[in-house]
């Protein structure tokens, strides 16, 4: 309550003008995200319109033909599902090794700061480039040829910066008290580790793999 009355004589204190400016800003970001929401909703509506029609069971079952223009999307299905199995199986242990190494050490050590950059310089590279280098590394020089091992390991490699950063950020929430009451406990490091961090950061690892999957 104190905080809202604090605001709310905030704003008195604004001149006119910058009352209509800040209302004005308001306004424009309001129109900006229904553009874009109702954009979305129109093709979503557009598409479901027109496909629906086409939906049934056995184009969800049934492998396609006719190089993708007859048959089904099995195949499609299964192959995605396998791609994100990999990726997330792959993704998971590294980026919960690289978050608890940055948070523990921190960035003074060698380590944490390689850590740091290697997560900057894949949260910036573009997506084509991954494809590029996966192209290249496996189908050409192991020769592994177009397989799903190859793609969940390309899939993993652009998933890993956004699910380290947050599951850092989630760790970083931990309360000082826990990790000070588990030491005096006499925990060691692998124990504070699987019981206090891991348990804690399931919620973080969660929300960077579905944001990892977005971004990739």
């Amino acid at each position: 309550m104190k905080r809202l009355e604090m605001i709310k004589e905030a704003r008195n204190l604004l001149l006119p003008r910058e009352v209509w400016m800040d209302r004005g800003f308001q306004l424009i970001v309001l129109g900006a995200c229904l553009v874009g929401v109702g954009i979305f909703v129109s093709i979503a509506f557009y598409l479901f319109w027109q496909g629906w029609d086409k939906l049934s069971i056995s184009f969800l079952i049934n492998s396609a033909s006719g190089a993708g223009a007859l048959g089904g999307i099995r195949y499609q299905i299964i192959g995605t599902l396998i791609l994100i199995a990999t990726a997330m199986i792959l993704v998971t242990p590294v980026a919960c090794a690289i978050a608890i190494t940055l948070v523990t050490v921190g960035k003074r050590g060698r380590m944490g700061r390689l850590c740091l950059s290697l997560l900057h310089i894949l949260n910036t590279t573009p997506s084509i480039l991954f494809g590029v280098i996966g192209f290249v590394v496996f189908v050409r020089l192991l020769n592994l040829q177009k397989s799903w091992l190859s793609g969940g390991v390309i899939l993993a490699l652009m998933m890993l910066p956004t699910v380290a950063y947050a599951l850092i950020a989630r760790l970083k929430t931990i309360p000082l008290g826990y990790i000070e009451t588990s030491q005096a406990l006499g925990f060691d490091s692998d124990k504070i580790v699987e019981t206090i961090y891991l348990p804690y950061g399931w919620g973080g690892l969660l929300t960077g793999l579905v944001m990892g999957l977005a971004r990739a």
